[in-house]
């Protein structure tokens, strides 16, 4: 942008306190501030360093009032140099690029997590902005692209944190899965060895009981006949319970619903006949 400047001879005497008597040039002028920028930057970097060794020399409790009796600073600026120092110490790569940048500026970057930091000094960039180039970023885009940088970092962070989490659940699901599983690997070979032989001699049972009823049943009396439906139906129905029993436990899963209602019925059967099972008729006569 072209500025349009007032000739520095037709302001006479009035500038020479700041002029040291000579014509103002613009490229001289603009150099010698950026020199001096560099100096505020690197004087910062020093006083900041020697604050912070005081401050462990003298102790954190008495550190204030040292300042307050010997230093003509404010503790907002004392805080700043130490800010600088502590920072240019852990980045020193910095000091040449950021002693354009100023001290305003400086103490804007040192509000970025130590991710975007390391990153930074690393690639040479900040975003898309050389490190040494800084300084010519006006403070407010400057701002924008450190609040940006932070909510980048604090989504990548939340994202990391959600994927770790999710991956920790399903590690414990997997884990509780496999024990489970093996839990039940072992129940069902048990199972299968000791409850197997048992629950096939209750199904040659009822169909023995069920063939002898079949060949006897024209000759039974009425009370027989109800003894005889009653023990049928208990003798079924624990059979149906073990059978849904045995399924339910080797995984099938798809009974289990059922097995409520089969208990009940059992139950419900169980206390209608005799604890025994043996027919009525089956160890005497007709």
């Amino acid at each position: 942008m072209s500025i349009e400047i007032v000739d520095p001879t037709a302001l006479g005497h009035q500038l020479e306190p700041y002029s040291d008597g000579r014509i103002w040039e613009e490229h001289v002028v603009l150099a010698e501030i950026i020199c001096h920028t560099e100096t505020i930057i690197h004087s910062a970097y020093e006083i900041g360093r020697r604050l912070i060794w005081t401050k462990e020399v003298v102790g954190h409790g008495r550190f204030g009032d040292w300042c307050s009796d010997h230093l003509p600073f404010s503790e907002r600026t004392i805080r700043d140099y130490m800010r600088v120092a502590d920072f240019l110490a852990k980045h020193p790569a910095l000091l040449k690029p950021l002693g354009r940048a100023g001290l305003k500026k400086t103490l804007l970057l040192t509000s970025l997590p130590q991710e975007v930091l390391e990153e930074m000094v690393g690639d040479g960039h900040m975003a898309e902005v050389p490190v040494e180039m800084l300084g010519d970023v006006p403070y407010v885009e400057l701002k924008k692209t450190v609040e940006q940088l932070k909510k980048a970092l604090e989504k990548q962070t939340e994202v990391a944190n959600k994927a770790e989490n999710k991956v920790a659940d399903l590690t414990m699901a997997l884990g509780q899965q496999t024990a489970e599983r093996s839990q039940f690997q072992e129940f069902a070979a048990g199972f299968v060895a000791k409850d197997g032989a048992r629950l096939k001699a209750e199904i040659e049972r009822l169909a023995s009981h069920a063939g002898i009823v079949a060949d006897r049943w024209p000759e039974l009396t009425g009370s027989q006949r109800a003894d005889v439906v009653g023990l049928m139906e208990g003798l079924h129905a624990q059979l149906e319970y073990e059978l849904l029993r045995f399924r339910t436990m080797i995984g099938d899963e798809v009974y289990g619903h059922q097995l409520a209602e089969v208990l009940q019925h059992a139950e419900a059967v169980g206390h209608a006949v005799p604890d025994h099972r043996v027919l009525p008729f089956a160890a005497g006569g007709r």
